[in-house]
């Protein structure tokens, strides 16, 4: 067992001596493992077996988690690699809330998160230099693995009949990964030498780009290929009210006057969500002409703008870089 591990389990092992639990904290923390334990089980005569597979350091941090009430886990969200807490974020919590949930379409959404955290996480550490090969590359092996978990939960999606879907998630997982890849380039822009250009991390990422706008695409294709009418508007529709979500949420970013948000931000995000209103402007045009795929494609254009906007303004705080106004190679080809 390495000494960092060890360690931690020292830490959180005194942090949780000091702790009492009231009945219904008891009640809540034995509801919880039961409920993994459910919904982990196999086809097997013990319940528990699938459970019990659980490493002993895995195993170890869970209880002390539910011990602790939460307190632990909540900490360890904001954890980098190399901080104590950073396994209790990514070998409990994360695993735990993932076998916790219900649905292709929920377990899609959060490995499409857990991606999105891996990125943040590189680009934090990469700011601090603090990027060692080690790290590179458990990122990069963390990061394909949430990517094929994302997309095979799509596919059960398309399989299951809601294609509308599985185009949703997968154009919200290429979207995303693109914004990373734009703040990964400004971020290198702004501190030259910063982020690897020929890390794993950096291959690893282009091949998930490659083959997730790949299954988009098909997505897409499907759609607007089946003379579906009413399959092809309710994916209008959720591409629609996603942008719209995130374009209110932008606005309201914009006007409580965070600290690390200047005019010059101000004045990008303005032109910017114009842009994005411009493409759903010619969205509503089109689909209003019966130009459905047309219109869909336009959506999806959005939709992709909004999404890289949200993940830029969260870098542009996050890395205290002004990510937002960088000029990156991206923007001069």
């Amino acid at each position: 067992m390495n000494q960092n591990f060890t360690q931690l389990e020292k830490d959180l092992e005194r942090a949780a001596n000091g702790v009492t639990l009231s009945v219904h904290e008891k009640d809540t923390g034995r509801t919880a493992l039961r409920a993994y334990m459910k919904q982990t089980g196999r086809s097997l005569r013990s319940p528990y077996q699938n459970f019990m597979i659980l490493t002993v350091r895995s195993m170890t941090l869970l209880l002390i988690i539910v011990v602790s009430g939460g307190s632990i886990a909540s900490a360890s969200e904001s954890s980098l690699p190399g901080s104590m807490l950073y396994s209790v974020k990514t070998q409990v919590t994360e695993p735990l809330r993932a076998v916790l949930l219900s649905g292709s379409e929920a377990r899609a959404d959060f490995a499409v998160e857990r991606a999105s955290r891996r990125l943040e996480e590189y680009a934090q550490v990469s700011k601090e230099n603090r990027l060692d090969e080690v790290t590179s590359n458990a990122l990069a092996e963390a990061l394909q693995t949430h990517v094929a978990t994302a997309n095979k939960e799509i596919q059960a999606l398309a399989q299951e009949g809601n294609e509308t879907g599985a185009f949703d998630a997968t154009s919200d997982l290429y979207s995303i990964l693109e914004a990373h890849a734009e703040v990964l380039d400004r971020l290198d822009d702004a501190h030259p030498g910063t982020v690897p250009e020929d890390g794993e991390l950096a291959q690893t990422l282009a091949d998930a780009l490659e083959s997730t706008e790949s299954l988009s695409t098909s997505f897409e294709t499907s759609i607007t290929s089946s003379l579906d009418t009413p399959k092809i508007e309710a994916a209008l529709k959720n591409q629609q009210e996603e942008v719209g979500v995130l374009v209110r949420a932008l606005e309201a970013y914009a006007t409580s006057t965070p600290v690390s948000f200047d005019s010059a931000d101000a004045l990008t995000l303005a032109k910017a969500l114009t842009e994005v209103r411009s493409l759903m402007e010619e969205a509503t045009r089109a689909q209003d002409e019966n130009r459905l795929t047309d219109a869909l494609s336009l959506y999806a254009d959005a939709n992709a703008k909004v999404n890289q906007l949200d993940i830029i303004l969260k870098a542009d705080s996050q890395l205290g870089v002004d990510i937002i106004n960088a000029t990156s190679s991206s923007d001069t080809e």
